[in-house]
């Protein structure tokens, strides 16, 4: 009886690592497209809570307030103003430390402060915007205030001398205000 000891060949080898690293490479993408959404999932529910506490709170105080006729906003700040000599009867504002380690969500009327939220596994954008949409005979705003968990997919940050601004808006603090 004769044997083949002949083994593989150099071709056989390569082609087998070339399918061995495709196979790998998918696998790699499908998990850390798992991961992503497993990150974003958590840190978004992590706060949840919190996020409904202070819209709620925003949007419940405004509304009881007859005497607020316009918003605006500038810098950190959102201005409640009432209608007659357009004086700030409330104020929201986004404090920062300065490094990115934590934010502060201040909600104040006059020089009271009503509410002081501490962000949790995350941080604020220190530029809140709002925009005016007009209905027949009101006038609503939509603000947010954008929220960059520690996600490394939803985060602000330099590459290259470029800001990249990655933000998913599942954790941003939305809330809307109607005169």
């Amino acid at each position: 009886m004769k044997l083949n000891n002949k083994g593989i060949s150099i071709i056989e080898l390569i082609v087998s690592v070339a399918l061995i690293s495709v196979i790998m490479i998918f696998m790699y993408q499908l998990l850390s497209d798992v991961n992503f959404q497993k990150d974003n999932d958590y840190f978004a529910s992590v706060n949840q809570e919190q996020r409904i506490e202070i819209i709620d709170k925003i949007e419940t105080t405004i509304a009881s307030d007859v005497n607020i006729k316009s918003v605006n906003y500038s810098g950190n700040k959102i201005y409640f103003r009432s209608a007659v000599g357009g004086s700030v009867i409330y104020t929201l504002q986004v404090l920062a430390d300065g490094e990115g380690k934590y934010t502060i969500l201040e909600f104040a009327k006059g020089s009271t402060i009503l509410n002081k939220w501490n962000i949790k596994g995350g941080t604020l954008s220190t530029t809140p915007k709002c925009e005016i949409v007009r209905t027949y005979d009101k006038t609503l705003h939509e603000c947010n205030i954008e929220v960059y968990t520690k996600n490394t997919n939803n985060m602000i940050y330099y590459h290259n001398g470029r800001l990249i601004d990655n933000n998913n808006t599942i954790d941003d603090l939305v809330f809307s205000v109607m005169y």
